[in-house]
């Protein structure tokens, strides 16, 4: 039978039930019931008609990176920023060295693609004059701001995040200046804040019920063991069964709340089974992820120390290695002041994946940094307006987002267009013939 199809159906029927379990309703956990009935104290019914279209700015981005026979590399990262019948473009194209992992280089490249983004926005803003309309970007907010900057995997190119970092808080700065209601919207997230602060709820009001049973000391312990189990599984784990040695029994449901703390299971997936109408979450605010926080703390503490930590290989690039880290102190002082970002969901059709959007806290008016916030809190605040928003641009299970879609397909960047005109044009202003490596002529990348 041609390609290896009896096998493959003699391993989906053996394998049957469990694969059948997750690819249809995910995990199952003994704190389902518990976190049915929180999401519904967490979700909210959107009852309004759906809006008409409204003026807003779009922007999204791709990249492409080709291996070269000499062990050589070629980017191209670009973004576009459409509003209305005007466009605001970004191109970056290098070639590089690298030692380093794959998955590196490949982060190196994605990193760049963001900072097209982030500058095609800015330009967009600044060019096109504009104010006091939302403007959506494809992707987290949130993570990029979790994207700390050390050396990357580019040779010649190891400093680039502190630009990334100046070019993100200038867009930011402007977007506050300018009133622009900023969003960054993902249709696909394996992210699990929602769920995380539903757990913390159930992991506090297990801990009031132990009661006596339980020393406050040991309660504590309990706490700080589940703010690092997603960080630091295995001591967590550890830590957990030597009080399991204390308490026995009476811990067993404390154990169930780390088991699924620890479990891979994203918001989308408890959405998908836990909330049957469209509606949108309780917004979040996100203070750092535990690593996160380290890191943002080595700052505030001595960020010389942590640009001499991070920034070997930039250092050794730089032509004056005290110009280079005292920009990069400056940099990373900024870093510090950077909005917190807040959070939600929301579900336009119950057929479809639901949407995650992040934008900065001073949307609704707050003006907490970074460093203000420690794990995450529920917000009350109105986002009516974020919900309008991606409700005039839903235009059903093909398109989640019009704006969004048009801006993707414009600038989306493939093979053809990558080998046969990029490249192309690059070995005609080079006078040149590049050779692909091996890995890539056996595979076909998009």
């Amino acid at each position: 039978m041609p390609q290896f199809l009896d096998q493959f159906i003699t391993k989906v029927r053996t394998k049957r039930d469990r694969m059948l379990q997750q690819l249809s309703y995910g995990r199952k956990s003994p704190l389902d019931n518990q976190l049915a009935d929180l999401m519904t104290q967490n979700w909210n019914k959107i009852s309004q008609a759906p809006p008409e279209p409204m003026e807003m700015i779009a922007v999204d981005g791709s990249e492409a990176l080709r291996p070269f026979a000499n062990g050589c590399s070629l980017y191209v990262a670009r973004a576009l920023a459409l509003h209305k019948q005007q466009r605001f473009r970004e191109l970056e194209v290098d070639t590089f060295f690298s030692g380093e992992k794959m998955s590196d280089v490949k982060t190196f490249v994605t990193r760049k693609m963001e900072w097209t983004e982030i500058r095609a926005a800015h330009k967009a803003l600044v060019e096109g004059n504009l104010r006091e309309i939302p403007l959506l970007i494809d992707g987290s907010l949130y993570g990029r701001t979790m994207h700390l900057p050390r050396d990357t995997a580019a040779e010649g190119q190891r400093g680039f995040m502190l630009r990334y970092f100046e070019d993100l808080g200038a867009l930011l700065q402007e977007c506050r200046s300018r009133h622009i209601t900023l969003m960054g919207v993902s249709k696909d997230s394996r992210v699990s804040h929602l769920r995380n602060h539903l757990l913390s709820h159930i992991l506090s009001r297990e801990l009031e019920t132990l009661g006596a049973s339980v020393e406050d000391e040991d309660k504590k312990r309990i706490a700080e063991i589940y703010n690092h189990i997603r960080d630091m599984p295995a001591q967590s784990m550890r830590a957990l069964r030597e009080l399991r040695e204390k308490y026995g029994d009476f811990l067993d449901r404390v154990q169930e709340i780390m088991n699924e703390a620890h479990a891979c299971r994203p918001d989308f997936q408890m959405i998908k089974n836990f909330a049957n109408n469209p509606g949108y979450s309780n917004p979040l605010e996100l203070g750092p992820n535990p690593r996160s926080m380290r890191l943002l703390n080595e700052i505030r503490k001595d960020p010389w120390h942590y640009a001499e930590r991070n920034f070997k290989e930039a250092i050794t690039e730089a032509e004056n290695e005290v110009d280079f880290l005292s920009h990069a102190v400056d940099v990373l002082i900024g870093i510090q002041s950077l909005p917190t970002m807040v959070s939600l969901y929301v579900l336009l059709d119950p057929r479809d994946t639901p949407l995650r959007v992040d934008t900065p806290s001073w949307t609704f008016g707050l003006d907490h940094s970074l460093t203000d916030l420690k794990g995450t809190r529920r917000l009350d605040a109105d986002v009516s307006r974020i919900v309008t928003v991606l409700q005039s641009g839903y235009a059903g299970l093909t398109d989640y987002n019009v704006f969004l879609k048009k801006v993707d397909e414009e600038v989306k960047l493939t093979r053809q267009t990558m080998d046969e005109l990029y490249t192309s044009a690059l070995e005609k202003a080079l006078s040149l013939t590049v050779i692909h490596s091996r890995g890539y002529r056996r595979v076909r990348y998009p």
